[in-house]
């Protein structure tokens, strides 16, 4: 397999072991409800490293946005990978002058990948959007980190800024009208869903699972029209013709002779089944009609990897929802919907670490709010001004369109910030580290797996592979102390690791009791 080498790699490979864990901090008078959505702010790599000791191997499904290696001056977050941060970050880590943006860009990506990877499910997809700039690089490095088997689709779309009309004239390369969104999995033997099955729910039943699975004819052209109006492009007679037939010989073979819509009610074109509150808009994306029922392309049957029917990037609906807001380029709604709509369980978590302006948290409440669900999202937001001015404005005027209150613990959030670091530079632990933070390191470090979320009661913070792990732990400076009371408190036959500041039991009494004792870490040690 290819291994791409580049100025700086070397001091980058393993750097996500070096980076220090950090305290999430919350920001009650910034979040709604009691929420387990999180919004971070803070530069995504210590965000990600400590998210590992809660969320390692617990992520269903990633999506990433990250800056496309423009040049652009104008974005604060990196487009150019000249931003500040960025800059002190690179002169800390890599050892080196003479990288050029490409050097740039993969040293910066490349430990977050890694990270990523720690955090996505056995079962999980990470899906990252990027152009013709660094596709080449990108898929390269995520062979390497992921494994070149887990690379399951290239899927391309198109930019919502891109004309279908071609323009005359002298240019030095044709424009780039599409995007592409690089799709992997964890681990090979992970089968997808079979996309004809995604959308099984008890409100829409069977039948939005076969719209578009036979109506794509081959996308020429003359299958197109514009509006007379706007200009827009849409779906030609010819083309919804087509989707008519296929729809009656499907509606025939389901037994709903009959009540198949033809080509001569062409302007009324809605199905009803037998379940009286259900209608279905059969040409819902030629002439874009909402009825009462509507159900949205997003969650829509996928058959392919060219997805021309959505855009990328949906900035005019941002502008129209949010006037006020100035963003470049945000993702568009309904292609996040339909990326967590391949494999995202009804609760299961999904993790955005380029959040920008929160078009993933915006997919997560809707989606949740049309069946019911209870997935749960995290975004990391390096800038303080985008997150603080745009990422949670738009959330939270999310949250009070679809109607959800202070107290709703599915569609509010609670927004972090990062802290201290759980060890200061010498290697001691922070003196206000608190019970649950060190619990958290210390599982995490000994099983290499996050402690459950449910807070202990005493000193058993959990089982891996039959050994439980134990910590006494009252505060810095206290009496932390494994004595003989507390061990004739602990059941003898079973295999433990106990951790303490000292221990005053000789070795052939911990042997008889199963025990292992283990100093409380005052040097970080991971993986």
């Amino acid at each position: 397999m290819p291994i791409l080498n580049w100025i700086g790699k070397d001091d980058v490979v393993n750097h996500h072991k070096e980076v220090p864990f950090h305290f999430l901090k919350k920001h009650t008078s910034k979040s709604i409800g009691n929420s387990k959505n999180l919004l971070i702010e803070g530069d995504n790599l210590d965000a990600l490293k400590s998210l590992l000791p809660y969320y390692k191997n617990k992520i269903k499904c990633i999506y990433i946005d990250p800056p496309y290696n423009t040049g652009n001056e104008n974005w604060i977050y990196t487009d150019n990978v000249n931003s500040p941060q960025i800059k002190k970050w690179l002169q800390k880590t890599v050892n080196a002058e003479d990288l050029n943006k490409h050097d740039k860009w993969l040293c910066m990506i490349y430990p977050r990948l890694k990270l990523l990877r720690e955090l996505l499910s056995n079962d999980g997809l990470i899906f990252v959007s990027i152009d013709e700039r660094e596709i080449e690089h990108l898929k390269i490095i995520m062979n390497e980190i992921f494994g070149k088997s887990n690379h399951r689709n290239s899927i391309i779309i198109k930019r919502g800024t891109s004309n279908i009309q071609a323009q005359f004239s002298t240019v030095k390369k044709i424009k780039n009208g599409y995007e592409s969104i690089l799709l992997y999995s964890k681990h090979p033997d992970y089968k997808i869903p079979k996309l004809t099955q995604l959308n099984n729910d008890k409100k829409y039943g069977k039948w939005n699972n076969h719209w578009r699975s036979t109506d794509r004819p081959t996308l020429r052209y003359e299958l197109f029209e514009q509006t007379p109006k706007t200009g827009t492009w849409r779906w030609s007679k010819e083309r919804s013709l087509k989707a008519i037939e296929n729809y009656t010989n499907m509606l025939k073979q389901l037994d709903y002779n009959g009540l198949a819509p033809t080509s001569e009610n062409i302007d009324n074109w809605y199905f009803e089944n037998k379940q009286p509150d259900i209608k279905l808009d059969l040409l819902r994306l030629s002439k874009h009609n909402k009825p009462e029922h509507y159900i949205p392309p997003d969650r829509d049957t996928l058959q392919t990897d060219v997805w021309m029917d959505v855009n990328s990037n949906g900035s005019r609906k941002l502008k129209t929802f949010l006037p006020t807001i100035t963003f470049d380029n945000p993702k568009s709604v309904d292609m996040l919907k339909r990326i967590f709509s391949i494999n995202v369980g009804m609760n299961d978590i999904v993790l955005d670490s380029f959040a920008g302006s929160g078009t993933t948290a915006q997919a997560i409440l809707e989606l949740n709010k049309e069946d019911n669900g209870n997935r749960k999202f995290i975004l990391v937001e390096l800038e303080k001004k985008i997150a603080e001015n745009i990422t949670l404005k738009r959330i939270s005027k999310v949250i009070k369109n679809l109607g959800g209150g202070v107290h709703s613990e599915k569609i509010g959030f609670t927004y972090y910030t990062l802290g201290n670091k759980l060890f200061d530079k010498n290697g001691l632990i922070n003196p206000n580290c608190t019970f649950e933070q060190l619990a958290n390191h210390i599982f995490f470090t000994e099983t290499n797996k996050p402690l459950s979320q449910k807070k202990s009661k005493n000193i058993l913070l959990g089982e891996s592979d039959g050994i439980y792990i134990y910590m006494i732990f009252y505060g810095m400076g206290k009496k932390n102390v494994l004595d003989f009371k507390t061990m004739k408190s602990l059941p003898k036959d079973t295999k433990k690791i106990i951790y303490a500041d000292w221990c005053n039991i000789s070795t052939n009494r911990l042997e008889e009791y199963n025990i292992e004792f283990k100093q409380i870490p005052y040097e970080l040690k991971v993986f």
